[in-house]
């Protein structure tokens, strides 16, 4: 047997050789020298413009994660786009890449780039300006970016179909502490020390987006993440709209993909139109508004805690929440107030957007638009559209609610909840007249036209209030009490008032009513000159009550009474609901006999307050009405 050492030492020989034969491939596959030359030749023959390195290096970065870096890059816009820049020019790039591809895509883990200028270009025919090696290329993109890393960079994308054109600067901050005080030091406040050392990057930006244009500056971290990386980054800044900014505080992360945030969020002004590209077409008209709180997203939910607003007269807090998880999106509020407007929330809402004609051209542009204006053909033709899509819970009290239109109103409270396209309010409390109307109120939006119904109740409030008067001779007083349980369908409120049906009762208790008036109702001449003569006085109206049955577009009394300490009046009639006009008859009966009484039925007809007054044949009275205890 021929001794082992020299077959081992010939094996560690060889193994020595090819080691080094690999490497010296690696080195020569990687070098500089020739592969910038030719991989600039290749790509300018590709893309038809000029590409050029510097120099290309190989290799692996942190991590021995596969790295490409490129020095000098100098590379020519395309023929279809601005020539007159170039499409990038830069100090240096570097791409950091994973070993894995995910969803068909090259992952760039990070990309870093130093001292110079890139202006990205999409056309609305799917062309992108930075595809070198096949430019009419326009299917999906073959890398996914994780995250990039600026120096010193001026960075621009216009991006033709979605109307959106970005610029953006990113410079150093200055990150050391102020001379002759310590970084740690609270002298030097949160700016300085290891707080203002997360901030690294200063971004300037402008944006010009569907005609509205924003404008900011933001302070961040060394790197900006993008594509679920699960990585946040210090952020702090503010965003300008014609009329309005936004400023936050806090941390960011995955922008495009896995967005999450953390940040406090402040946002003041005097209009919304500014936000029309993201929150839809406001109008313009002028409303001081200020709004702040946590900004959480995480998983597509945006959560905004311990939020508080002011707009115009109206303040709210509370909390929100947004999600777009699951295949419909749903929004959950609890939110209270101490004062609000009607008009106030309207204007939040966009409901006034048609006062929009007035804008600026640069703010009113989108309502131009025609993507907007399909919108709201849709949105006129099927105003519950976006409604059916979405669901929700919202909880929402206010100690004082104010609607022009209805001086009476005092407070409101309700619990809606939007499922699957049906709407359903309840714990509805409605403080009006010194008392309050309680009950549930459902919508059916999956059906065309919407079918609403609704059961209320009203306690305790005082009729003096809904008919105010200081003509003692015509004041009425007494705690009025209604039930009402009602059907409608329709598009809209005119639709809805001609379509209701149901019943409604109303009851008057414990209240009075001037004797002139209670002796004119009853048609006795007798007692009206005796008051003529010693005045009016105040008798008591123990009962007065109504019963009515909806439907057609009219509401049909079926039973009147009012029950006066002297005089018994019973009566039917009709209100047309769309005009308010009406028709009454009432019987009177007095209790006492007196003089002069007139055997005659009184008819008031017309639309309020310009009533006609008759006297007509009597009709026979009503034997049982609600004061009886009984049912007419």
């Amino acid at each position: 047997m021929p001794p082992a050492r020299p077959r081992r030492g010939a094996r560690i020989g060889l193994v020595v050789v090819l080691s080094v034969l690999l490497a010296g491939a690696a080195v020569f596959a990687s070098h500089p020298w020739w592969l910038a030359k030719w991989l600039g030749a290749y790509l300018s023959d590709k893309s038809g413009r000029e590409v050029h390195f510097d120099t290309v290096r190989l290799g692996l970065g942190e991590g021995f994660a596969p790295e490409a870096v490129f020095q000098g890059v100098r590379i020519a816009n395309a023929p279809w786009a601005d020539t007159s820049r170039p499409f990038a020019s830069l100090a240096e790039v570097v791409f950091r890449f994973a070993w894995h591809r995910f969803e068909d895509r090259w992952v760039v883990t990070r990309m870093i780039l130093r001292d110079g200028e890139v202006h990205l270009v999409r056309q609305a025919d799917g062309r992108r300006n930075w595809r070198l090696r096949d430019p009419e290329d326009r299917g999906p993109g073959h890398f996914w970016f994780q995250a990039l890393e600026p120096h010193r960079i001026v960075l621009s994308f216009r991006h033709d179909a979605a109307d959106l054109d970005l610029r953006t600067r990113a410079s150093d901050l200055d990150t050391s502490p102020p001379t002759g005080t310590p970084a740690s030091s609270p002298a030097s406040g949160p700016a300085s020390g290891e707080a203002a050392a997360l901030f690294v990057n200063r971004i300037d930006f402008d944006l010009r987006w569907r005609g509205v244009a924003f404008s900011g500056r933001a302070d961040a971290g060394s790197e900006i993440t993008f594509f679920e990386t699960g990585r946040t980054f210090p952020v702090r800044g503010q965003v300008e709209v014609p009329g309005a900014r936004i400023e936050v505080d806090g941390r960011a992360g995955d922008l495009f993909r896995g967005l999450r945030i953390d940040a406090a969020t402040v946002a003041s002004g005097t209009t919304l139109a500014g936000f029309a590209p993201i929150i839809g077409a406001r109008g313009a008209e002028p409303r001081s508004f200020r709004a702040a709180a946590r900004l959480v997203v995480d998983d597509a939910v945006y959560r905004f805690q311990a939020a508080r607003a002011k707009i115009g007269g109206t303040d709210v807090a509370g909390e929100l929440a947004w999600s777009r998880k699951g295949d419909r999106p749903s929004l959950e509020a609890t939110l209270a107030s101490d004062s609000a407007d009607l008009a106030d929330l309207q204007w939040l809402t966009g409901k006034r957007a048609v006062v929009a004609a007035a804008a600026p051209s640069a703010v009113a542009a989108p309502a131009a638009r025609p993507a907007s204006a399909a919108a709201s053909t849709v949105a006129a033709s099927d105003p519950y559209a976006r409604a059916r899509e979405l669901d929700g819970q919202i909880a929402y009290r206010a100690k004082r609610f104010r609607v022009a239109a209805v001086p009476l109103l005092q407070s409101l409270a309700l619990a809606a909840r939007l499922d699957g396209g049906v709407l359903a309010i309840r714990d509805l409390d409605v403080g009006w007249g010194g008392g309050h109307s309680t009950g549930t109120v459902g919508v059916d939006l999956r059906r065309r036209p919407p079918r609403a119904e609704a059961e209320l109740e009203t306690r305790g409030i005082r009729i003096e209030t809904l008919f105010p008067t200081s003509d003692e001779k015509r004041r009425i007083t007494g705690a009025l009490r209604t039930r009402a349980s009602l059907k409608a369908a329709g598009d809209d409120l005119e639709s809805l008032r001609a379509s209701v049906a149901g019943k409604v009762t109303a009851t008057l208790t414990a209240g009075t009513i001037p004797s002139l008036l209670d002796a004119q109702m009853g048609l006795e001449m007798g007692k009206v000159m005796r008051t003529f003569l010693t005045g009016s006085s105040a008798l008591p109206l123990p009962c007065a009550a109504a019963t009515a049955e909806l439907g057609g577009g009219l509401a049909r009394i079926t039973s009147l009474v009012i029950d006066s300490a002297n005089t018994r009046t019973t009566g039917v009639g009709v209100v047309e609901l769309r005009h308010g006009t009406i028709d009454i008859k009432l019987t009177p009966e007095p209790k006492r006999p007196g003089l002069f009484e007139l055997q005659k039925s009184i008819r008031i007809s017309g639309q309020p307050p310009n009533l006609e007054k008759a006297l007509v044949e009597r009709l026979p009275p009503l034997k049982t009405t609600e004061c009886d205890g009984g049912k007419p």
